[in-house]
């Protein structure tokens, strides 16, 4: 099989130009939050009280965020700086209704969560080794020792006791730019620890956090291909696919094939493509003739990959 030259380009936060063409944007892209915006979105949803949670760096309200300083501890659940549950109901008005209270995916086995449900469990056991069952819940990932292997599925419900462990308590199910800001500001403006979660792959645990509040990005999986794209350090141009955050291998692979060219990835066609895949280096069986797929980025603002 020949391949042949691919241009991958990776959805951004925030609006970017490309040289001497308009960079095409994801819907979700295009209406990034700014303080004036902020300043609408809380009078709208009746938040004003929690503003301060919300804001900008250096765009602060009188109500002080309680920031600790660098080196600080993070405020964890049962602390006195933990947001108080009308906090985090404005905290979900302002996201549009896409903050999640998580619950460990195996829950429903145990009595002691009030949860147990034998039917729904015998489910969590048979798709506990399938990756897409994991890659749908907000929090549950394939390394459970990075949780604490608190919660994994029992057929004895009341052998021991399903605890959170190190998932992040509650999750931003992120589908716009805004969502992402936001759960950025709240996160800093409140001292708590921050992650992402893609698809749970993570062999270092990243995706995990125990009193931690989680950007989602399983949602962002937009797949848009370009005949010939031109961008800052590629200016010739060439055939592009822009992917968005939460794609995984195999949908890419998948929207090669249906625009006939072919695409650099690695064996395990679950793991996130735009995420943990390049982030990890770009592993792939064509190293040896290609290199790592993170060896052809050319362009630092979206990410580029070139492949041939």
């Amino acid at each position: 099989m020949s391949l042949k030259k691919i241009l991958i380009v990776f959805a951004s936060v925030i609006s970017v130009q490309a040289t001497g063409h308009s960079h095409p944007l994801f819907t979700w892209e295009t209406t990034p939050l700014n303080p004036l915006d902020l300043a609408r979105l809380v009078r709208d949803t009746n938040t004003s009280q929690h503003e301060h949670l919300f804001s900008f760096p250096g765009h602060e309200t009188s109500a002080k965020p309680g920031q600790l300083s660098p080196g600080a501890c993070k405020v964890f659940p049962g602390d006195n700086d933990w947001p108080s549950p009308e906090a985090w109901d404005a905290f979900d008005k302002v996201l549009g209704g896409a903050l999640i209270k998580t619950v460990p995916a195996a829950a429903v086995c145990y009595a002691n969560t009030g949860l147990y449900d034998a039917q729904k469990c015998s489910q969590v056991q048979a798709n506990f080794s399938n990756p897409y069952f994991h890659e749908d819940d907000p929090t549950s990932n394939f390394f459970p020792h990075f949780q604490g292997r608190t919660c994994l599925p029992t057929a004895n419900p009341k052998s021991s006791n399903c605890t959170h462990g190190a998932f992040p308590v509650y999750a931003v199910n992120a589908t716009n730019v805004q969502q992402i800001q936001l759960a950025i500001n709240f996160a800093r403006n409140t001292n708590i620890r921050l992650v992402i979660k893609n698809t749970g792959h993570c062999y270092l645990g990243k995706s995990t956090g125990a009193g931690a509040l989680s950007i989602w990005t399983h949602h962002l999986n937009d797949i848009r291909y370009f005949d010939d794209l031109k961008v800052d350090g590629f200016p010739q141009g060439g055939k592009a696919f822009k992917i968005a955050p939460g794609a995984t291998v195999r949908q890419v692979y998948e929207a090669a094939d249906r625009n006939g060219v072919s695409a650099l990835g690695g064996i395990c066609e679950s793991v996130g493509y735009a995420g943990g895949y390049i982030a990890g280096g770009g592993h792939t069986p064509l190293s040896g003739l290609y290199s790592m797929a993170a060896d052809h980025v050319v362009n630092s603002k979206n990410l580029v990959i070139l492949k041939y």
